[in-house]
């Protein structure tokens, strides 16, 4: 492995050569980590075998800004090719050697050592829906995004034993100078209303208990509720952003206005679940917390 290392940026050259989506996850970012330089916001990956992959450090820089430039990379690596004549070597890069004291060695050694334990227990799954793509959505008139949205959320409440549980999506403002994103929580009511009307299936006495027109009505309404919040939260009208920082900037010495205190409002706060959708497939997200789950979707023609 080597590093090309700069202010704001690193190139990582890698010797292994994944070539399936899972394979490129595990050594771009779920892997031991130890090639990568996680203080800087953004680094290029390059396998041996020519696949590549783009690391974003979110504090310092959205994702979607670097895109443009990592797609001319992808490109340029995908149409290379080699000269019959033997290429000049490129100069061997001067190695730099880092000395550091005995208990920053000890330091890191304890860091590397959570990092493989966190690693270790992380997991990561691509599934392909190919009966539950834009086309069907579209025919049968449903929002795409918010239709998908809702799906999610039916299949967070099967899931998680038949209850709705607070989980987040993350809206992107439209000018990166604008601001960061805000966050928005996906569980509401009218969420709940579908959720339980879509689990519902047959009643005591073997009739059908929800109608299905009337669960198309609920999902719709529930779709609607959401997209209507995201849409709040992209003009700048949602409320995690706002709440989190006045909390951050309140006096120490100035007891808290109630509504921090609120049950509700801390039941809300729970991270355990993000779900966002991305325009490609090619995406991870890692979490700290190895034990989250963290749902990206791209939604295509055909899956």
């Amino acid at each position: 492995m080597q590093t090309i290392e700069a202010a704001a940026f690193a190139i990582n050259l890698d010797d292994n050569s994944p070539t399936t989506f899972t394979e490129q996850a595990v050594q771009c970012k779920l892997g031991d980590g130890f090639n990568r330089w996680n203080d800087k916001p953004l680094q290029f990956v390059i396998s041996a075998n020519g696949s590549s992959g783009l690391i974003v450090e979110h504090s310092y820089l959205d994702g979607t800004t670097p895109a443009a430039l990592y797609q001319r990379m992808h490109d340029a690596i995908a149409a290379y090719q080699p000269s019959a004549r033997e290429p000049p070597k490129a100069p061997k890069p001067e190695e730099i050697p880092l000395v550091l004291p005995s208990s920053l060695h000890a330091h890191i050694a304890k860091l590397r050592k959570q990092w493989l334990e966190n690693s270790a227990a992380r997991d990561f799954v691509s599934y392909k829906l190919p009966t539950l793509g834009s086309r069907i959505l579209n025919e049968n008139k449903v929002p795409l995004k918010g239709g998908y949205d809702i799906l999610c959320q039916l299949a967070l409440y099967l899931y998680y034993g038949q209850r709705v549980i607070p989980n987040w999506q993350p809206v992107m403002l439209a000018q990166f100078h604008d601001g960061r994103h805000d966050m928005v929580q996906m569980a509401s009511e009218p969420v709940r209303r579908f959720c339980e009307a879509a689990a519902e299936t047959t009643s005591t006495h073997g009739e059908e208990e929800v109608p299905v027109q009337s669960k198309r009505a609920l999902m719709l309404d529930a779709a609607r509720d959401v997209s209507r919040r995201l849409r709040e939260a992209k003009d700048g009208k949602g409320f995690y952003r706002l709440f989190t920082a006045i909390e951050k900037q309140w006096p120490v010495d100035v007891p808290k206005a109630t509504v921090f205190d609120d049950t509700l409002l801390k039941r809300g706060m729970d991270f355990t679940v993000t779900n966002m959708n991305h325009d490609t497939v090619e995406s991870v997200t890692t979490p700290l917390d190895p034990n989250v789950l963290r749902i990206r979707y791209t939604i295509r023609d055909d899956q």
